[in-house]
């Protein structure tokens, strides 16, 4: 429901499950570390981030992204 609390929004100062470890910003090269897929990022949510890869769009999450390191 739109605007409704959650226990997450009553807690100050601690980390929200929903937040990422890195900064995020349009075009930023990610991985999805489990399955070792490279794309950039085109979207970014609360939550999800939306990743464009050669499969196509892919929705990341705080789990399962992280920053593509330069090499």
């Amino acid at each position: 429901m739109y605007g409704q609390l959650t226990v997450w929004d009553i807690v100050s100062g601690e980390k929200k499950p929903c937040d990422y470890r890195f900064q995020r910003y349009i075009g930023q090269k990610v991985r999805f570390w489990r399955d070792d897929i490279v794309g950039t990022i085109t979207g970014i949510e609360p939550y999800y981030t939306q990743v464009r890869t050669k499969y196509g769009i892919l929705a990341g999450t705080p789990t399962t992204i992280a920053p593509l390191e330069d090499k």
